[in-house]
């Protein structure tokens, strides 16, 4: 009886062991039905690998314009833009583009000329913010510290928290004009 115990226990692990290990992985989507010729049993085919659907990554202006049409507080949508553009990566040819688009404004006096156009502001201090922090960890430009003192500009003006005939936006204008000498 002993004896009749033992193989039935040992039958049941090896068949719960061979289970076990033809078990296949969950898939997130469903196989593909194909026809295909009857296996032979010696016969053992690569499992084909499945492709990750991609996924489209929305672009940093609608990103922004989703973002300005919120109901949340200038600083919250603030903080969204700022942390979306920490993830950014442009490339040269857009990293130029943010620079020339930040000066341009600046130069136009037209950056500070509607601080209620959640849009606009927001596109202002993405493009600035990404400009920013790609030059800083790397040696200091002068388009560094511009950008950095037009994000202070357009942050503080934004959210309410200096007017923009202010001493500190004056202040900051100063440093932006003594940028944009050395940029030159």
């Amino acid at each position: 009886m002993r004896k009749l115990g033992l193989c039935c226990l040992m039958a049941a692990m090896t068949i719960s062991i061979t289970a076990c290990g033809k078990s296949e992985p969950a898939s997130t989507s469903p196989a593909p039905i194909t026809q295909s010729e009857p296996k032979k049993e010696h016969e053992q085919k690569a499992p084909v690998p499945q492709k990750e659907p991609e996924q489209k990554v929305p672009d940093w202006k609608s990103s922004i314009d989703e973002i300005a049409k919120s109901d949340k507080t200038p600083t919250e949508k603030f903080d969204e833009v700022t942390i979306l553009a920490r993830k950014y990566k442009p490339d040269d040819k857009e990293l130029k583009e943010f620079e020339a688009y930040i000066i341009n404004e600046y130069k136009n006096k037209k950056y500070l000329n509607d601080i209620t156009n959640h849009s606009y502001m927001l596109s202002n201090i993405f493009r600035a913010t990404v400009v920013e922090r790609h030059y800083n960890d790397k040696e200091k430009k002068p388009i560094d510290s511009f950008s950095f003192d037009f994000i202070q500009n357009s942050k503080y003006t934004y959210r309410g928290v200096d007017k923009v005939d202010s001493e500190s936006v004056k202040s900051n204008e100063k440093q932006m004009d003594k940028a944009l000498k050395q940029i030159k």
